[in-house]
Order: structure tokens, then sequence, then C-alpha cells
């Protein structure tokens, strides 16, 4: 009974334990000295109190819940934190360990032992609040991070991921973080860029210098490629040891696309512009600066230094007469916002020769339509318009040339005509007439004269005849180009002594128009007439000919020839060109002194 009485001594007068017994229904029965010091007044009387009157009241279900507990389980402790308030109003924890007590085997009542916790749980709720914050926050970086467009790793220092953002993952081709944890890039990363990425963390790792922004190409595994700029930093401790690194990586694929393409843009302006003798420009409409293309000095004979000291430069050096004009014009494209502006105008090079150029320009238009740059390109036509005028000349001459030959053979038919009329037909009407008068005056003769004159009235209308169908254009529409020229042929080998043959292939009615039959008609008339006149010839051949859509007319003669070049400009031969470029045709000649001729028509179809 010794140590129990003084144990008991002991807790009464404790100065740290508090003891407290309570009955079945919690109302107090005992209390130690500190106990009743703390939480009662001298005039209180704590047996008329519950011991969970002066508990918070969330404390209070904890309490009960372990007498309950001790109640129901005798023999055996339960130990709880619950909070008091003092007699001055003030609250402390107490973490209590509560047994039920046992009389004859039957539960009478609640011993409780008590000591004071506050502080301990203060440092307690303290580390849960430094916990929770943590977490609060480590839960807000992980949000961040993770909705972050850039890519985001932590690795150790064998470059094995630790942590790893959704960017991250999506970038690598991975599914989750748990997956990747302790992985290094060689799982996900093709390769050489695996290598090139390693290399980079090593460098890091090694050197303890952070990387800033360099760029890496990544291929995944899936074949994805990705530009990054990455950002490289160690992770150190405390006494600056490393224990790994921080990545962050920004997606600039669109950007490097953006950059090649403009590079590839103006790699190929570059190479136009050397391709090409244009000089090119640029016009910042808003600050009025052009930029020009080195062709602009080449043409024109400037130095860059030259444009940029003169203001208006391109303006000064406009022709005097066509300033206003061009001028004029372009400012009206301009404030009117018409795209296309084009023009010829004079242009004063650096040495004070003129050159005649061609100007375009494309108008650019912001999104309410204010046009903000020009862009063009001038073309030194100055050589093309000398050749126009020279062409131009050209064919004013031939124009000349051609009214000169037609005017020529115009007389020249009618000369002949003339001649025909005065030599053959006149003089066989003339006979006629001496006839009649001296058959009117000599009747035994009339009948004999009246027989010549018939003869002689016959001859003239057969001559006339002839005459008139030289003259008159064949039917061509109704017996075709090959007969008409066959009916030509065969009226020449019965009065000239020549033989001329006529050889086709492929002619058809139908495949040449009338009136090129007709020229063609014409053509053959005239060098057949310059074969009987000029040629001696004793043979001449005539072939028509269609070969690749083009009607080609031959003509040859075993005549005594001619040297072309001396006999080009004659009536007969200006005729036949004439009449063959009028269906845009071409002539050739083959001939010299003693080997005849032949003529070579080539007419399209």
């Amino acid at each position: 009974m010794e140590p129990s009485r003084n144990l008991a001594l002991f807790l009464h007068r404790s100065g740290s334990i508090y003891h407290v017994i309570t009955d079945m229904r919690g109302k107090y029965s005992y209390v130690n000295e500190l106990y009743e010091k703390i939480f009662f007044t001298p005039q209180d009387d704590y047996r008329e109190e519950y011991f969970e009157t002066s508990l918070f009241t969330e404390d209070a279900i904890i309490y009960n819940d372990a007498r309950t507990e001790c109640i129901n389980n005798p023999g055996t402790s339960t130990i709880v934190d619950l909070r008091r308030y003092r007699a001055d109003g003030s609250d402390f924890w107490i973490r209590w360990e509560f047994c039920a007590i046992v009389d004859n085997e039957q539960v009478i009542g609640l011993q409780g032992l008590g000591t004071d916790a506050t502080e301990r749980k203060r440092a307690e709720m303290e580390k849960q609040e430094v916990q929770e914050k943590l977490s609060r926050e480590r839960y807000l970086l992980r949000t961040l991070i993770d909705h972050l467009p850039d890519s985001i790793y932590v690795k150790d220092t064998e470059s094995r991921f630790i942590i790893t953002n959704r960017a991250e993952l999506s970038l690598i081709g991975a599914k989750t973080e748990e997956e990747t944890i302790g992985k290094t890039v060689n799982y996900y990363l093709e390769d050489k860029s695996a290598q090139q990425h390693l290399h980079n963390d090593r460098k890091l790792l090694e050197t303890g210098t952070a990387l800033i922004n360099q760029e890496e190409l990544v291929i995944n595994k899936k074949g994805e490629m990705k530009w990054l700029l990455t950002t490289r930093v160690p992770l150190q401790e405390d006494d600056d040891r490393i224990i790994g690194l921080v990545g962050i990586s920004r997606d600039i694929t669109d950007r490097k696309n953006i950059e090649e393409s403009l590079r590839l843009s103006i790699e190929r302006f570059n190479i136009v512009s050397k391709a090409t003798n244009d000089a090119i420009w640029d016009w910042d409409l808003r600050t009025d600066n052009i930029f020009w293309n080195d062709a602009m000095f080449s043409l024109f004979g400037y130095k860059p230094s030259d444009i940029s000291k003169i203001p208006n430069w391109w303006e000064q050096h406009i022709h005097p007469d066509d300033k206003e004009r061009v001028i004029s014009k372009i400012t009206r494209h301009i404030q009117n916002g018409i795209e296309n502006w084009q023009d010829e105008y004079r242009f004063l090079s650096a040495d004070g020769s003129i050159k005649n150029v061609f100007d375009r320009g494309f108008i650019l238009v912001d999104n309410e339509g204010k046009p903000y740059r020009m862009i063009g390109a001038m073309m030194d036509i100055t050589e093309r318009k000398k050749l126009q005028d020279e062409l131009a000349a050209q064919i004013i001459a031939r124009q000349r040339q051609v009214t000169e030959a037609t005017i020529l053979a115009q007389e020249k038919e009618r000369a002949e005509i003339g001649r025909e009329l005065h030599d053959n037909i006149n003089q066989i009407l003339t006979t006629t007439k001496m006839y009649l008068d001296m058959a009117l005056a000599e009747e035994d003769i009339r009948e004999e004269l009246m027989l010549k004159s018939h003869q002689n009235i016959s001859s003239a209308i057969e001559e006339i005849r002839i005459l008139s169908k030289s003259l008159v254009p064949p039917s061509l529409g109704d017996i075709g180009l090959k007969e008409a020229i066959a009916e030509m042929i065969n009226n020449l080998n019965i009065s000239q002594k020549i033989d001329i043959s006529l050889r086709t292939n492929g002619i058809s009615k139908s495949l040449i128009p009338d009136k090129m039959q007709l020229m063609v008609f014409r053509i053959v008339q005239e060098q057949v007439s310059n074969i009987l006149r000029h040629s001696k010839a004793t043979e001449a051949e005539i072939k028509l000919a269609i070969v690749k859509n083009e009607l080609i007319v031959t003509i040859t003669d075993n005549g005594v020839g001619f040297e072309p070049k001396k006999r080009m400009k004659g009536i007969g031969l200006m005729n036949i060109t004439s009449r063959a470029e009028v269906h845009n045709g071409r002539m050739e000649i083959a001939s010299s002194p003693g080997n005849g001729c032949t003529l070579k028509i080539t007419i399209p179809l």
C-alpha cells in the first residue's frame, strides 16, 4: 500500500501532471492541486462541475468518444489532445490519457492523467501550417508549370528526369510524368538529337555555367521535329554543390519556319535581282524612302551614294517632258488605291544620256484600305524602242515599195494591154476595115475580101478572148487551184516553145482559202511570165504541196539563170514577194548564171 500512497501523494502535489477522477457522467469526484489551481478559483466547488464544461465545443465530441472507448474496454487507455479554458479565460492544450476505474468488475468512473501539450501542439500546428503552405505552394507551382506553354524539366546529375511538366511530356512523346522519372532523353528522342541534348546537359553539370537561350533541334521517336530556345541553369545545395539542373524550353518552330521562309524569299529576291536587268524598287509610302536593287546602278550608271543624298531623286531624273504626266498618273493611282500602275517615259542616266523605260508597280494597302507600300520594276526598253522605230521605218519603206511595185505593175499591165491592142488587134481590125472599104468599091473581088474580113474579125475576137482571160481572175471556187494552173499550162504549151509540167502532193480545194488560191495562181502566172520573157528555158516544172500545214509552191526552169542579188528589185519578183507577205508567206530564190532558177514560196495554212 505504501507505493500506491506515495504515487497518489506525488500526483496530488505534482506541478506538471494533471490528475482527475470523474464518475460515469463525467462529473468531477477528484482533482489534484495543480488542476484545481489552474482551472478553478478558491470559491469554486469543482465537485459540482463536469469535465467537458470547459472544453472547446468541437473537442467535447472527442472527449465523449474517448470516454466511451474506455468504458467499453476496461483495462486499456485512450490518449487524446483536448483544449481547455483556464480560469482567466485563456486556453491551452492538454494531452490526456484516460482509463476506466473498475470495482468488483464494474466500471464506476473514469481517471485521467494530463500534461501540458500547448507548446508541442503549437509546434505541430506550425509544422502542419508550414507543410500545408508548402503543399499549397507546390500545388500552385505545379499548376503553373503544367499550364505554361514552355517545356520545363528538372534532372539529376545523371541527366535523369525528376520533374517534367505537360509541355515537356508532349514534346518528347511521353504519356505521364511517372513514366519519365529516372529516365534520360535517350528513351524519347532520336539518337542524334538525344546525344546533342545530353551533351548540353553535361556541359552545364561540368562547368556549373548556365546555358542561356540555346537553339536546339529536337526530333522525338515519333519523328516529330521541333526547334527550341532552351535555357539551362544548375540546381545547387546551400554549399553550392550541383545536384542537378533545371531547364526551360520554348517552341520556336513557327519562328524558325518564318525565318527560313523569309531567308528563302530574300534569297529568291536576290537571285531574281541578279538574273533580271530590271531595276526593282520598293517604295515605303509612309516614310517616302525607296529601296533600289543593284540593277538601278548598272542600268543607269549611278552610285548608291548619289541616290541617298537627293530627296525625290527618282522624280528629278524623269525627262522634263514626261515628268508631269508620270507623277500625276502615279499619284492618282496611290490616292485612289488602284493596285496596278504602269507607264513608259524617258529617264536621265548618270552620263547625261536619255533612256526609254517601261515602269510598273503594285500598290499594297492596309486593313483600312490605305496604301502604305509600292513595289515595282523599271525596265530599260531603249534598244527595243529603237528596234521598234527601225521596224516601223522598214514597214513604211516596204509599204512604199509594195505601192510602187503595184503602180509599176499596173502601168506595165496597161502598157502591155495597149501594145497588144495596138500591135495585134488594132492591126487586124485596120486591115479588116481596109478590106471592107475595098469590097464596097470593087464588086468583082467583094466576096474574097468579105471572106478575109470575116477571118480577121474571128482572129480579133480570139485575141480579145485570150487577153481578157489573162486579166480576169479564174473561177477557182469552181475548178480549184490545181485545175486552173493546169489549164494555163495547157494553153502555154500549145502557143509557146516550152514544156511546162505540173506536180501536186496533198492539194485539196477545201484546205486552201479562196483568196490564197487566187494569190498562188497570180504568183505562178507571174513567175511563168518571167520564165517566158527572160529565161530562154525549154523546160519548167511547177510543184504544189502541203507539208506540215504549210503550202509550198516550187517553180523550177532550166533557163540561163541570173544573180539573185542583182535581180531581187525587179518588178516581177517584188510583186511575188508582196503577194506572199499578204498571207505571212516567205520567198526563196536559188539561181546562178547558166544554172536555171528555182523559186520557192512557203505559206502557213
